[in-house]
């Protein structure tokens, strides 16, 4: 994993600002630093060696024609190596230089559709100045781009552009930060003319004309096959269980491609805890886990866990405290209100242990509950009409008389909420209909519902979490691997039987929804490699003192990004910091330290200190 930025431009010459975010994103690669530039262009790259460390494999990678900017692994580059480029003569053994000669040969487009792996790259063609940028199917490897004056200028990170150049915040889009939208959001972001190249794309950018074109390689709806679907529904069970573990097996041992150390993050749960064995049987892993100090430690599952498989397991201590001292920074280096994911700090800290004993390199199990159904909440779906039928009844009664309707509260319109969204609604309602229609040929409603789901959630939730994956493990220079989302695992979970993602038991598997098994399969993989205590151990989520126990002084929002964004008065900020709501002011409170370091640009020492000063937690 790397980092990259670049500027194009037919007059302004950029190359001490691209220079400069070089400087800013330099943790994404610390091993090498590489700089190309011409009448035109001017680029930096960061590297972080994991496959050739050699110099050969050092970027740009460039010839007499071409220039390449990559970030990521190709795991199936040997493949495409021998495939395609047989009579090409390499000097390096990086996936890097499989990528450049891929291109050369086939052109974006076409190359795209056969890489296998998290990336995003740029290809810059010398003789016409023509840019492109393209991003992996899912988003797991992040890029921006904006159009700034005279320049288009791109980057892996989104402080790379905003702390170099001349950017602002647009004024309706950061409203909904504090629902943490920008997470989520795999286009936009909170600065005005600055965009995310969306997963699965292409961009291009023309500097003589000045135009921007993108062309699309994938969608998530593409994983769904017909044919294939009927393949699964008629095959076996056996032979279904059997074909996922080999498929899981083998995305697993393709994630261990690297010429460094490789560890694995182990929570004790199940999705990390399948792949801390079967890593364990093809290498010599070490494991990694955060443990939550206090009420909410889960440490002894790891525990478990690291002594089956008899690896060595390096545990980080996350004191409650922590969730405060170090939000200033984490912020930073996470580039959005971390309101969703609290607990980032920890995984940052986790990060850091496993830099410090020289493991560049970590699988973790991100993707499982997308794909299997693995959050309670997916499973309890089905008795939402029972649940509802008192307020059904009632909503039915008062409708036979005219206006009487408006007196009920059983539905909330929030018409600030909906117009606020509008730009991330659109994408997401997009999205929706695309899901819904690639299972079109699926008669049960309900069995086309529960298919939906698993798409509608690889295009929307994963993003916030590959999105903190990144962000909180490039910090520490860590690069993290996903084996569940492999493309064939991606493919296979995608038109994958409904019983064997949601399995039945005469056992109370889970008071959240008794009788019911999530994951059923990934758990009867499991059992191949662990006693059935670990393999069907229920998912509680990853548990800590998270903002419900933080308290916020006055003067938390005096003075700050809110007050100066919302035109507040000292009345209104009165209020604001009176509210009675614990999580609301926390989303808030996520929003203004993010302000203050992205928008009134205070150092990383001010606004930690300001957060140490103005905040405290109550673990009692």
């Amino acid at each position: 994993m790397c980092g990259f930025a670049g500027s194009i431009s037919l007059t302004a010459d950029n190359d001490h600002l691209i220079k400069k975010t070089g400087q800013t994103i330099s943790h994404r690669g610390p091993d090498f630093t590489g700089y190309y530039s011409d009448t035109l262009a001017s680029f930096v790259h960061n590297r972080l060696s994991l496959v050739d460390v050699s110099v050969n494999g050092n970027q740009p990678f460039t010839d007499d024609q071409y220039v390449l900017l990559f970030n990521g692994e190709l795991y199936n580059h040997r493949e495409l190596k021998a495939t395609h480029l047989g009579d090409v003569p390499f000097h390096s053994s990086s996936d890097t230089e499989t990528l450049f000669h891929l291109l050369r040969r086939k052109g974006v487009h076409k190359t795209a559709g056969l890489l296998k792996g998290m990336f995003s790259f740029a290809w810059y063609e010398k003789q016409t100045g023509r840019l492109f940028l393209c991003r992996d199917r899912l988003g797991i490897k992040p890029l921006f781009y904006s159009k700034i004056g005279e320049s288009f200028i791109f980057c892996s990170e989104l402080k790379g552009i905003t702390s170099n150049f001349p950017t602002r915040l647009d004024q309706l889009k950061i409203q909904r930060a504090a629902l943490g939208e920008f997470e989520y959001t795999r286009k936009y972001t909170a600065f005005e003319d600055v965009f995310q190249v969306e997963p699965g794309t292409i961009l291009s950018y023309d500097p003589h004309q000045d135009q921007t074109s993108i062309s699309t390689y994938f969608r998530i709806k593409d994983l769904v096959d017909k044919n294939y679907y009927d393949e699964l529904h008629r095959m076996p069970a056996p032979e279904v269980m059997e074909e996922f573990h080999r498929l899981f097996y083998k995305s697993v041992e393709s994630m261990m491609m690297s010429d460094v150390g490789m560890g694995v993050m182990t929570s004790g749960g199940l999705d990390s805890s399948i792949i801390a064995a079967m890593a364990s049987k093809m290498e010599s892993v070490e494991l990694f886990t955060a443990n939550t100090v206090g009420r909410f430690s889960e440490l002894h599952y790891a525990e478990k866990v690291a002594k089956i498989v008899g690896r060595p397991l390096h545990v980080y201590d996350f004191q409650p405290e922590q969730l405060l001292t170090e939000l200033g920074e984490s912020t930073w280096y996470y580039e959005s209100p971390i309101v969703v994911h609290s607990h980032s700090m920890a995984f940052q800290g986790v990060a850091g242990l496993t830099r410090e004993k020289q493991i560049k390199c970590v699988l973790t199990g991100e993707g499982s509950d997308e794909l299997f159904l693995g959050y309670p909440r997916l499973l309890t779906r089905n008795w939402d009409k029972l649940i509802n039928l008192p307020f059904t009844l009632t909503t039915a009664l008062y409708s036979k008389v005219p206006g009487l309707t408006r007196y009920l509260n059983l539905k909330k319109v929030n018409y600030d909420r909906d117009l606020l969204n509008m730009p991330f609604g659109y994408e997401s309602r997009q999205n929706e209909e695309e899901y819904h229609e690639a299972y079109s040929f699926v008669n049960d409603k309900l069995l086309r519902s529960h298919h939906f789901i698993s798409l509608e959630m690889l295009g929307r939730s994963l993003h916030s979490l590959l999105w903190r994956n990144d962000r909180m493990g490039m910090m520490q220079s860590i690069e993290a691997r996903f084996p569940f989302l492999d493309e064939n695992i991606l493919r296979f979970a995608a038109n994958l039987p409904i019983k064997y993602k949601i399995g039945k038991t005469w056992h109370l598997h889970n008071y959240k929804h008794p009788f019911l098994i999530d994951k059923y399969i990934v758990r009867k993989a499991t059992q191949k490699y662990l006693p059935t205590e670990l393999a069907m151990r229920t998912k509680i989520g990853f548990s800590h003192y998270g903002y419900q126990f933080v308290t916020y002084k006055n003067g938390f929002f005096r003075d700050g990004f809110l007050t100066s964004l919302l035109q507040l008065d000292k009345k209104a900020t009165d209020l604001l910091e009176n509210t009675k709501d614990p999580y609301f002011k926390a989303k808030l409170a996520a929003v203004e330290v993010w302000g203050r370091l992205y928008d009134l640009k205070q150092p990383i020492s001010d606004v930690s200190g300001h957060i140490v000063q103005n905040a405290e937690i109550n673990v009692k």
